[in-house]
């Protein structure tokens, strides 16, 4: 219990300091822990880096630290599957048969990348994405290495809005490994389990870029099933179905698939564009599970990805 006061000339006093410690009604109030709450994924600001799963709604972003110059990443060290970590010097390692070189970097805020190809004496030339993130006035690796393929060419790397953007020729599963001809375009998301693939596209014979824009459900929302799924094709896919998929949130495993229809806006126009909205099951997850969930339309030449777009979700 508290203290009664002695005489109301010491009351005044305490409530005179009370007040004066009042904040002003312009003041935001600044936060000093997070509010507990429902588990819910978030994501950070663009150039921020990696998706966390917090308590609730994140707080207010540190800036981030300026870029070192990109000539930086010609000397810093990595760490590759094929390899182990190694320390670049002009952009190259060399150790017996063993060659890595850095063939191509970007960076935007505190998030850079880098393309390298590793030979290992064979005829394979291994290509892999590193995600960099500026700690300390310098680029430090982030996570594991992804690899994209094996003699790709790339045509440029770019870091907008905290994803990294690989545009590169690839192989189709038939073609041999000196030709490649299938044109692509990577979108991948730095998180917490890593550097993700979250978009595809492909283009068509025509040169008309073949793509899926997820519309609904948004980006790290919680969601309840059946999922609303809608958005548009800008190609209409082959015999207009589109494929889902449920993954776990690293992209890894595949927890459930199937397929929806999508509808063209003109019926008459082979090959035009179309959109699609579909109501699907969702994933056997246990509550307040993250999923990646993909919308894919697939090759009938080899099985490979054709378009896709993605979100991240939390299944309630």
């Amino acid at each position: 219990m508290l203290p009664a006061f002695r005489n109301l000339a010491a009351l005044g006093i305490l409530l005179l300091l009370a007040a004066c410690n009042l904040p002003s009604p312009e003041a935001s109030p600044v936060l000093t822990a997070a509010p507990s709450g429902e588990p819910r994924l978030t994501e950070m600001p663009a150039g921020g880096g990696a998706l966390s799963i917090t308590e609730a709604a994140p707080t207010q972003a540190v800036p981030a630290e300026p870029s070192p110059p990109l000539s930086t990443l010609q000397n810093v060290r990595i760490e590759l599957p094929d390899t182990g970590a190694v320390i670049l010097q002009e952009g190259r390692f060399i150790a017996g048969e063993t060659r890595v070189v850095l063939d191509e970097v970007a960076a935007e805020g505190n998030l850079g990348a880098a393309v390298v190809y590793v030979n290992l004496g064979g005829s394979g030339n291994f290509a892999y994405l590193l995600t960099f993130a500026v700690q300390e006035g310098r680029f430090v690796q982030q996570g594991a290495a992804v690899f994209l393929e094996d003699r790709p060419e790339i045509r440029s790397l770019k870091v907008a809005e905290g994803r990294i953007l690989v545009d590169a020729t690839v192989h189709w599963a038939d073609e041999p490994f000196c030709c490649p001809t299938k044109h692509v375009l990577l979108t991948f998301l730095p998180t917490e389990w890593g550097t993700l693939l979250e978009r595809v596209s492909t283009f068509t014979p025509e040169g008309t870029e073949r793509r899926i824009a997820l519309s609904a459900p948004a980006n790290f929302a919680e969601v309840v099933a059946p999922v609303q799924v809608a958005g548009r094709v800008s190609v209409m896919p082959f015999e207009n179905t589109l494929t889902y998929r449920y993954a776990t949130p690293d992209g890894l495993k595949v927890l459930e698939e199937g397929g929806f229809m999508a509808q063209p806006d003109d019926p008459d126009t082979m090959g035009g564009a179309g959109s699609f909205s579909a109501a699907l099951p969702a994933p056997p997850v246990s509550p307040y599970a993250d999923v990646q969930l993909q919308i894919l339309e697939i090759s009938m030449r080899d099985g490979s990805v054709l378009a896709m777009d993605s979100v991240w979700l939390t299944v309630k």
